[in-house]
């Protein structure tokens, strides 16, 4: 059975339970896997009708992971050449702590900043200022095919963490190192 062979090739910890109902989500855990002398570690691997979702510290070892997979069921287990080409996209969360002057990109924020303190401070009882918490953005899903995969990106707060600490919790739809590039480059336009 393809489940038992794939949790044994990238010795997946978590492996689903058997019989595998038809239509369902499988789900490996835990796994790794050695590719051109490095091993590489899965977190969490999850194969649908239509894809494959594959967690790893960065979207490179994601990516080879992927084609490894790919390259073993058609040499190994005779799964056939794509009909068409799969599509791949990125997802990739890291959490950055940016510099103090961060903030100055919300310069707008002010104004709508005194709003909310003047309307939930007196409400409330409290005196400390509400400030950003979480910044999305997203293409038009009326526009955009599959908008949320392709275009979703986000910035929060990291939890349990002070907001003087100006450490965020960022998801990008992009591999990992062009994530981190495009939030330098944002720092950079805060810093100005």
């Amino acid at each position: 059975m393809l489940a038992i062979a794939i949790a044994e090739r990238y010795g997946f910890q978590v492996r689903p339970n058997l019989p595998i109902p038809p239509d369902s989500v499988v789900r490996f855990g835990d796994g790794s896997v050695a590719i051109n002398s490095t091993m590489i570690a899965i977190q969490k691997l999850e194969s649908y009708s239509d894809g494959l979702a594959i967690d790893c510290s960065n979207t490179d070892d994601a990516k080879l992971v992927v084609d490894d997979l790919i390259k073993w069921a058609q040499s190994d287990l005779g799964f056939k050449e794509f009909i068409r080409p799969p599509r791949v996209t990125f997802v990739s969360q890291v959490t950055v702590e940016f510099a103090p002057e961060f903030e100055n990109i919300f310069k707008w924020w002010k104004k709508l900043q005194t709003l909310l303190n003047a309307s939930a401070q007196g409400r409330y009882g409290f005196t400390q200022n509400i400030n950003i918490h979480r910044l999305q953005w997203r293409a038009d899903p009326h526009t955009t095919v599959n908008a949320s995969l392709v275009s979703d990106f986000w910035m929060e707060r990291k939890i349990g963490e002070p907001h003087s600490s100006n450490r965020w919790s960022c998801t990008g739809s992009l591999p990992t190192g062009e994530w981190v590039a495009l939030l330098e480059a944002i720092e950079g336009v805060a810093l100005g």
